[in-house]
């Protein structure tokens, strides 16, 4: 009853002249970091992002927490840790059944809906996608979405971009103008004209992307919305080459991400370099809303943060379980890490499962499943017995129970020190750091380190991705 009254308060008080702001969010479908201009990444180029970052706030240490596009979302849009989640924290699950955002916000009076790609892939209710999403109602368009919001209400909006979702077929025109050999290849990957040219089809899709948010910006600023819009840009996790998307590594979790609100921050072109990961979304919005933030939530707003009135995290806990129904049995590849500054860790709890799916082709995907299919990934196995042996082992083959890297001496994170006696103390520091996190968000692992809650959760995928 008490919560019906302060709605009803909340709902009466607001008029045709409601200052609560409008949000939008675009959301890039495996966008990883460092891959926008403003960044530095002088092959790719992102004016939209860049503009955004140039009049807002910037994020240099932005992870989605879990490296898996559905559990991902899933804690953007709930606010809470992924392994609370249940069948959420897998791919191709249903949606769990907690409150999200957008939910909250139509409640409190906002219209919300979304373009394309929402929460999923996964079912809520008893019928995929369509209407149902947890995002908000389906729009073909923003203009369509605009066209039904009436006049006396903010908007929350969410704009679910396919690119740079593999296949990288869709740059077209956007990737004239790349150079290959600018190009920047990571330690995990080989360097070869194949895998160059296949990067530009990657990045033809990120400025693709960056082009179909800016018709977004100029559709705002002519219509007068743009000033009161928390506008954030972002990716939904990281990239899908080997080593990246359903592994715990900085290639599959950490994110581009830049928000601005000119409305209230005018001053803009600020870095950010404290640890945020996807559970603080929810808890940010619903706050400049003006909506009260659950207790269940363990994500933190970030506007005290971006304020100065709060230090950031020094230490980020991520995980992931099942991906893609890749391994006998519909096994997951269950992990735990802490990200610092100087290290990340990262605990696998069955390291006698392939970490990349079966060499055999179980139920999805193709062999090693996790890894999506592609050029790169097709040259590396074929060439596994010579020039990319070395990558073959560190992308596809089993890994130990730790892992440990020292990122100043190897960002990549190919070099595992976890055996390494002159880091045993970090070591020790790490997985007592791990303990406190799992303990912190009710971590089922935690007590049960080998438990096959995630691993029994149906899996609703196809056959072929």
């Amino acid at each position: 009853m008490k919560y019906v009254i302060m709605m009803c308060l909340l709902i009466f008080s607001i008029n045709a002249e409601d200052k609560r702001p409008n949000i939008l969010i675009a959301l890039a479908d495996n966008w990883a970091f460092p891959n926008a201009s403003a960044y530095g990444d002088k092959s790719v180029k992102t004016p939209t992002f860049d503009k955004i970052s140039q009049n807002g706030f910037v994020f240099n240490e932005a992870y989605c927490q879990v490296p898996s596009c559905s559990p991902a979302r899933a804690v953007l849009l709930s606010g809470q840790a992924f392994c609370r989640l249940g069948s959420g924290a897998n791919l191709h699950g249903f949606w769990p059944e907690v409150k999200n955002y957008p939910q909250l916000l139509k409640d409190a009076g906002y219209h919300i809906g979304y373009t394309y790609k929402g929460w999923g892939p996964g079912y809520f209710g008893n019928k995929p996608h369509k209407r149902l999403n947890p995002a908000g109602d389906y729009y073909k368009n923003f203009t369509e979405f605009i066209t039904d919001k009436p006049q006396d209400k903010p908007f929350c909006f969410w704009f679910g971009s396919h690119d740079p979702h593999m296949p990288w077929n869709k740059g077209g025109e956007f990737k004239k103008g790349i150079d290959p050999a600018t190009i920047r290849i990571p330690d995990y990957l080989p360097d070869a004209p194949v895998v160059r040219n296949e990067i530009v089809e990657y990045y033809g899709e990120i400025q693709k992307f960056d082009h179909e948010v800016s018709e977004i910006y100029a559709f705002l600023e002519k219509k007068k919305m743009l000033e009161n819009t928390i506008f954030i840009m972002m990716g939904d996790n990281g990239w899908q080459a080997p080593r990246g998307l359903a592994n715990l590594y900085d290639a599959g979790t950490k994110t581009c991400m830049a928000i601005q609100w000119p409305a209230k921050y005018k001053n803009g072109d600020k870095k950010i370099d404290s640890f945020i990961d996807f559970s603080d979304i929810a808890p940010t919005l619903l706050e400049a809303a003006g909506v009260q933030v659950p207790k269940e939530m363990t994500g933190k707003s970030l506007w005290p943060l971006l304020e100065g009135k709060v230090e950031g995290r020094d230490r980020l806990f991520m995980g992931r379980e099942r991906h893609a129904n890749v391994r006998y049995d519909n096994a997951g590849y269950p992990g735990r890490a802490i990200r610092t500054k100087k290290y990340l860790y990262i605990r696998n709890y069955f390291p006698d499962r392939w970490p990349a799916g079966d060499p055999q082709t179980w139920h999805a995907v193709g062999p090693y499943g996790d890894i999506d299919n592609s050029i790169i990934k097709s040259y590396i196995m074929l060439n596994k017995k010579n020039s990319t042996k070395k990558y073959f082992q560190i992308c596809f083959e089993k890994r130990p129970a730790e892992e440990l890297y020292d990122l100043s001496k190897d960002p990549d994170q190919v070099r595992n020190i976890a055996e390494d006696k002159n880091y045993k103390s970090v070591i020790e520091e790490m997985r007592g750091a791990l303990k406190e996190e799992m303990k912190a968000v009710g971590d089922p692992r935690l007590k049960n380190p080998y438990t096959l809650k995630f691993d029994k959760e149906v899996y609703l995928g196809s056959h072929r991705r």
